[in-house]
């Protein structure tokens, strides 16, 4: 989606198969999220699957509070899936990821910790 003077202010991205839209990302800058750019965009898209004879739109997942009240505006119905699976090819690289990731998010936490006591 396009602000009136062109400036891209929201987004998706979306993947076909076997006459399944599938979401996998979306984004909104702050101008879109005040113009609620997401929902003509989800709209349109939604309306041009069907154009195209797609026979479903999936939004990705229902993670609840807020996004779960949102995608429920839309219609449609919640279909429980297996949920996804990770294929490790290498043990020792995975190992070293969650590693990473654990650093990280400690962190990123540490600091969030230290913003609120220095900004109180």
């Amino acid at each position: 989606a396009r602000s009136p003077d062109g400036e891209p202010i929201a987004t998706l991205m979306l993947i076909t198969s076997a006459g399944r839209v599938v979401e996998l990302l979306g984004a909104s800058t702050p101008e879109g999220l005040r113009g609620r750019a997401n929902y003509l965009l989800k709209w349109e898209a939604i309306r041009t699957s069907r154009l195209r004879g797609h026979h479903s739109y999936d939004m990705w997942g229902v993670e609840g509070g807020r996004w779960a009240e949102f995608k429920a505006g839309f219609g449609g119905e919640e279909v429980a899936y297996i949920g996804p699976w990770e294929l490790v090819t290498d043990p020792v690289g995975r190992a070293v990821w969650q590693a990473a990731h654990a650093v990280r998010s400690a962190t990123l936490r540490l600091r969030s910790r230290t913003r609120r006591r220095t900004s109180g």
